[in-house]
């Protein structure tokens, strides 16, 4: 069992076992924890689950929720140049993987 797991059936079994003590952040932690082990091993920079609520209803497009998912790039754009093939070339690849990430987190959602 990887850490995250391991972090998460903590987490569970401290908080969600524990009724009076389940607070509105742990929950967020939960999903948090969730998100980033459903996209373990997957180049995942940085993952995250947000409560959207307070933000306007029509910025979020009526979502309560949102997750984001970051990627680093191992190409950077040139500051004095216009871009080059490799920049490109990396942009389209880490585009690619993002989609493909993000139609993964969706099935995990539609199957939890």
């Amino acid at each position: 069992m990887n850490i995250i797991c391991e972090l998460r059936e903590f987490v569970k079994r401290i908080f969600l076992d524990n009724p009076p003590f389940v607070r509105y952040d742990n929950i967020m932690n939960i999903h948090n924890l969730w998100v980033e082990e459903t996209l373990a091993g997957r180049d995942i920079a940085l993952a995250g689950f947000a409560d959207l609520r307070e933000i306007d209803i029509d910025a979020r497009r009526g979502f309560p929720y949102g997750i984001s998912i970051a990627m680093a790039l191992t190409v950077l754009p040139s500051i004095t140049e216009e871009a080059s093939i490799e920049y490109y070339n990396e942009y389209r690849r880490v585009s690619a993987q993002l989609r493909e990430a993000s139609a993964f987190q969706t099935e995990q959602i539609h199957a939890r």
